[in-house]
């Protein structure tokens, strides 16, 4: 039972973490998932775009391929000719019917000096990629 006490007695003198110091250490954890998160979707985002870069090299590749042995180029004659899978097939088809960007527009009336028009419709054009059309 002594030795209970003692036991007791000495455990209670440890000191734990206080609240400030917990609250601290989540803040810094919450910082670095700030930094890290963002990185991740970008590097999702190329991984896509480079597996359907390679998919469109695939299907090309398939197609000369069959083309050379003399059968059709068509997507549904390179699936039965067993040069594609099925899945490929649609995923292609997914990246065919995927919405292109929209070209954007701006309007441009000859109001300004030309130097200062040229100017604009250089940024316009190359930095914000819009087409610019001037009226006169």
């Amino acid at each position: 039972m002594k030795k209970l006490k003692q036991f007791i007695i000495k455990n209670k003198q440890v000191k734990g973490f206080t609240l400030v110091e917990m609250v601290i250490v989540i803040a810094i954890i919450a910082m670095l998932i700030l930094l890290i998160v963002p990185g991740l979707s970008k590097q999702k985002d190329r991984a896509t775009s480079k597996t359907d870069e390679a998919l469109r090299t695939t299907i090309e590749t398939q197609r000369q391929l069959a083309e050379d042995n003399g059968d059709g180029t068509s997507l549904e004659e390179l699936v039965k000719k067993e040069y594609i899978s099925q899945k490929q097939k649609e995923r292609y088809e997914k990246l065919l019917i995927k919405p292109q960007e929209k070209e954007r527009y701006v309007f441009v009336y000859l109001a300004a000096p030309s130097s200062l028009l040229d100017e604009s419709v250089e940024y316009l054009s190359h930095k914000e990629k819009l087409k610019v059309i001037v009226y006169a």
